[in-house]
């Protein structure tokens, strides 16, 4: 039976992870979906706006067959590490036949060819990088410009592919298919209707050209004072309800919720030297939020203080995040360019797909965790300290969520996967 995995987030998952789950079965003929996601915080450097368990039932209703979380360490981490941890979890499942993501090129072997020089880095890949950098450009900026002087006139293949945040994390999950030398064969769906940064909601519905972004989603949610009624045309029936039932509890989560918490994390650190052991973090960076934080008066601010052109808001998020988190750049261990992923986590599953289950135990490498209390059995030292930042992420998120709805109670150690 063929075996589609996918990597996401589903923050919150809309009519667009839907068309992608059913067009990715359909272009494979998989039998079974394996969804990768992001737990309680995610790529951007931020809270998911629902908890990984609603967002793994909405994925189950919505046509996935199991669903594994993506480890903190990896979740709100840049592209590369994201990417990385990702296909390192799906390789080690031993099941997996295709990667299917969405994409703005939706052109695979595109993606793959700009994921082999992104690999390979030749040296005119590097002179260029290092060019650009000086001149300063932003990393993102300066590795756009070192692909274009990769470029042959007669290359089909376009600087412009890393525009758009789909291909640049396309190009990431190609460039781990390549650095894993894995089997996964990459099968990439046209994103459909509005573009990721897109905030405003369409007019139209019940076609491909009217799929809202997650973002748009999101930005409904947070203008309004009631839940917003045209998210019916967005959203599928299960993500609606659990969206409406955590609105109605005050539970969903955005990341100004975290600004006192993470201000009180900073002023732990009595000099820049105490940041810098935290992933993603440079010295300099370090030296400006230690001489910006009396200036703090609440998280967004601080962000735009701290945002230079050298240094993406996006960096920033992740900085900060690392730092509530206790992520640091030592808890990554990787082998060239490999990384290392000790573990699957199981966060919920379809009662239909336990063959996949005994498949995966039979062909896979890595051990399957269902509960974290029976985790100390079946990992050593560094899979142990992996998981307990995953349980520290998702215990600091609902210390938010008891804020916004007292009453609220969550143990990390006795809750059980989703089944459906």
């Amino acid at each position: 039976m063929k075996t589609v995995g996918i990597i996401a987030e589903y923050n919150p998952f809309h009519n667009g992870h839907l068309y992608h789950i059913r067009e990715s079965r359909r272009l494979t003929g998989a039998g079974y979906v394996v969804v990768v996601m992001s737990g309680d915080f995610v790529q951007r450097g931020g809270p998911a706006l629902a908890d990984k368990y609603t967002r793994t039932r909405m994925a189950l209703c919505g046509g996935a067959d199991l669903v594994l979380e993506l480890p903190a360490c990896f979740s709100c981490a840049s592209a590369e590490y994201f990417a990385g941890g990702a296909l390192a979890l799906l390789d080690g499942l031993g099941v997996i036949d295709f990667l299917s993501f969405g994409s703005e090129c939706g052109d695979a072997s595109a993606l793959m060819e700009c994921a082999s020089i992104l690999l390979k880095e030749p040296p005119v890949y590097r002179a260029a990088l290092r060019k650009a950098q000086k001149e300063g450009m932003t990393f993102p900026a300066a590795r756009k410009e070192a692909l274009s002087a990769c470029l042959s006139s007669e290359s089909s293949l376009s600087s412009k592919i890393l525009d758009s945040p789909n291909n640049i994390l396309g190009a990431e999950y190609c460039r781990a298919l390549l650095a894993n030398n894995s089997r996964i064969q990459p099968v990439t769906i046209p994103r459909k209707g509005s573009g990721y940064h897109n905030l405003q909601l369409p007019s139209g519905a019940g076609d491909t050209a009217a799929f809202a972004s997650a973002s748009a989603v999101r930005n409904a949610l947070a203008v309004s004072d009631v839940f917003p009624d045209n998210l019916s045309s967005q959203l599928p029936d299960c993500s609606l309800s659990l969206l409406r039932k955590l609105y109605s509890a005050g539970r969903l989560v955005s990341e100004e919720d975290f600004s006192q918490i993470i201000h009180y994390r900073l002023l732990q650190a009595s000099s820049p030297d105490d940041l810098m052991p935290f992933l993603d973090m440079t010295p300099d960076l370090a030296r400006r939020i230690m001489n910006l934080l009396p200036e703090y008066t609440g998280y967004a601010e601080f962000l735009s203080l701290l945002k230079t052109k050298q240094v993406t808001l996006t960096r920033v998020r992740r900085c900060l995040l690392h730092l509530l988190l206790d992520i640091r750049t030592s808890d990554i261990r990787r082998d060239g360019l490999t990384f290392e992923v000790p573990y699957a986590r199981i966060l919920g599953f379809k009662k239909s797909a336990s063959p996949l289950l005994r498949e995966i135990k039979t062909s896979g490498n890595l051990p399957l965790i269902t509960k974290v209390a029976d985790a100390a059995s079946q990992l050593h030292d560094h899979g142990l300290q992996m998981l307990q930042k995953d349980i520290r992420a998702s215990e600091i998120y609902h210390c938010i969520c008891q804020a916004k709805s007292p009453g609220h109670i969550y143990n990390e150690y006795r809750i059980s996967p989703v089944i459906v």
